[in-house]
């Protein structure tokens, strides 16, 4: 029997640059299949992508980037047995099109609904009533079009079921998860001591507003430099000194962003808009306590008490309380740290989520039944799902 043959065809922003590092991992080790994977990046690469119309929609450039791609290797291989497209932002020209001849996987963080419920904090505004249904009727043409669709929460998957029609057998949550051999949990008789005991605290945004940067920021210059170090992985422009440190240009996995975690003793992120950020799953492998927000689908990875603190977005007399506690209880830093890796080797490890992942698309190859699973287990934190 001939290797199965399958074409990954994978945007290319923001955390969904971590999510194809690891998902390529637990694909390529598979000796029983072949992936081709196309990339799908940002920047303008075509004349036709200079057009006003496309230059200024990223869904209608991606897709149409896509959509050529698909066409370029169909010019010199067969068929693969399978497609998959992350996000479906990069499937809206292609998953119909394919509807009916080779099954269709499409991942997916959000639907262009949830977007909409969180878009305020990304700058982002609904268009005029006509151009809204028509974005609504290309997207949930692109869903229906698919065999099977994965997202990364229940909060995205619910919004399929209920916003666009997508009957519930036909989706299951897979989150992203992470490689937890790179995010190891740290001994704390083996971490740095830090200057004068202080607590560090660990942000990791590139949108630094958006992400509650700025908010933190504030918070600590004002209550919290005496008692803790804040450690700041970001591009945003912001002020060094008085305990506020500056980290430039880290790559996802990498080894420095990786030392990082390790040092830490808090992951914040008081994101303002957000759908399940890669960080925060991270931090989760990392054995961390995580304060963040009531947004997108945080709270399916933070349980509030529990694995960390969940806020109100532009909360900063909340996140001066949490902080402040967890800074002054070593104990509880530590037990919640605990319950988030726990969480990750049960919920968001990637090695375990891709070969579920790897299982469906094996099984839809193959014209066989999706094999049933439960969904993300979450006992670890004695959540009852």
């Amino acid at each position: 029997m001939r290797p199965r043959r399958f074409t990954f065809v994978m945007e290319q922003t923001l955390g969904h640059i971590p999510f194809a590092q690891n998902l390529r991992r637990a694909f390529d080790a598979d000796k029983e299949i072949t992936v081709n994977w196309i990339p799908i990046t940002f920047p303008i690469e075509s004349w036709l992508e200079k057009l006003p119309v496309i230059r200024n929609n990223w869904s209608l450039r991606a897709s149409l980037k896509a959509r050529r791609a698909i066409n370029a290797e169909r010019k010199t291989a067969p068929p693969p047995d399978l497609y998959l497209f992350h996000t479906q932002v990069i499937s809206l020209l292609s998953a119909g099109w394919l509807r009916g001849k080779i099954p269709v996987v499409v991942s997916l963080d959000a639907t262009p609904l949830n977007y909409d419920r969180v878009g305020t904090a990304y700058g982002h505004s609904q268009g005029n009533p006509q151009l809204e249904k028509f974005k609504f009727w290309l997207n949930r043409r692109a869903f229906h079009g698919s065999t099977y669709l994965i997202t990364w929460s229940e909060w995205a998957r619910q919004s399929l079921i209920n916003d666009y029609g997508l009957p519930a057998d036909k989706v299951e949550v897979i989150p992203p998860g992470t490689n937890l051999d790179f995010w190891k949990l740290e001994n704390e008789a083996n971490k740095p001591a830090h200057p004068e005991g202080k607590t560090r605290l660990l942000f990791v945004g590139g949108d630094f507003e958006r992400k509650g940067g700025k908010l933190l920021y504030d918070n600590f210059r004002r209550y919290l430099s005496e008692s803790c170090e804040l450690h700041l992985v970001t591009q945003g422009k912001v002020e060094t000194g008085n305990g506020v440190f500056v980290h430039r240009n880290i790559t996802p996995n990498s080894p420095e962003l990786q030392a990082l975690f390790r040092q830490a003793d808090v992951f914040v992120l008081p994101t303002e808009g957000d759908c399940l950020p890669v960080a925060i799953t991270e931090a989760l492998a990392a054995g961390l306590p995580v304060v963040s927000t009531r947004v997108g689908a945080i709270e399916e990875a933070v349980v509030n008490g529990e694995n960390g603190f969940v806020i109100t977005p532009n909360n900063g007399t909340e996140l001066t309380q949490v902080l402040t506690q967890l800074a002054n209880d070593p104990e509880l830093r530590r037990k919640m740290g605990l319950k988030s890796r726990a969480l990750a080797e049960t919920s968001f490890d990637a090695a375990k989520n891709g070969q579920r992942l790897l299982t469906i698309c094996k099984a839809l190859a193959d014209s066989k039944q999706v094999p049933p699973v439960s969904g993300p287990d979450r006992s670890a934190l004695g959540y009852k799902s």
